[in-house]
């Protein structure tokens, strides 16, 4: 089972490479896309640079496909396949700044990047809030990982194919506590992350991905957890 962190860039490239340098015990990183709908350094760029320091370490950026078309996401294909990322496409919260750009669906996306380029990785966002009948249509998608959303357990992920499953876990910490409360998400305190993380990987999860909601000093803690 693979552990991953999501990434909140620091304000320069020098100080998110020292970054990364300190959470190298993870086994990738992924980097959200406008998070919130607010403007953030695009993954794209990101992703490059962590590859250069980080060769062997899986690299999972995301992207919105409200903000882009099809041009864009065949492109972003052929970038993904020459860097060796993986790609996970979401609709995207409502932008904050403007408004969205493009009507294709996430589904749209995956077979957009597909004809383009099969051999590159794609995953799309498996969230357990809808009926569970929904949720096992949707993993009739050919995609080639789900990252799941609103899992706290393997018992949220019964009769689904865990090998093509990694679950999103929210950590709580003191720095983003007020913040994950208004936002509403499942979340895990810190102390139960060894736990979580060792009954993940007995349900034989392809990964986890861990955040910390821009917290970087309770990521730098879990690095050394893990």
């Amino acid at each position: 089972m693979q552990i991953l962190a999501e990434i909140h860039p620091k304000s320069t490239m020098e100080k998110t490479v020292r970054f990364i340098s300190t959470i190298s015990n993870f086994d990738g990183f992924n980097f959200p896309d406008g998070p919130m709908g607010l403007p953030a350094v695009h993954p794209l760029s990101l992703a490059p640079l962590v590859r250069t320091v980080a060769s062997d370490k899986r690299i999972i950026v995301n992207q919105r496909v409200s903000d882009v078309g099809e041009l864009f996401l065949a492109s972003l294909a052929l970038s993904a396949r020459f860097w060796r990322l993986d790609v996970v496409l979401t609709r995207g919260d409502l932008p904050k700044l403007g408004k969205r750009f493009s009507s294709l669906t996430s589904e749209e996306g995956l077979k957009t990047m597909k004809a383009v380029e099969p051999k590159v990785s794609v995953g799309l966002l498996l969230s357990l809030r809808y009926p569970r009948n929904e949720v096992q249509r949707r993993m009739n998608i050919s995609s080639d990982f789900f990252l799941v959303l609103r899992a706290r357990s393997p018992a949220d992920l019964v009769d689904l194919d865990k090998s093509k499953l990694i679950p999103y876990l929210i950590i709580k910490t003191a720095r983003n506590a007020e913040s994950l409360e208004a936002v509403g998400q499942p979340f895990i305190s810190m102390d139960e992350v060894p736990d979580v993380l060792d009954s993940m990987k007995h349900a034989g999860v392809q990964g986890v991905l861990l955040s910390t909601a821009g917290d970087n000093q309770g990521m730098e803690k879990l690095a050394r957890m893990i």
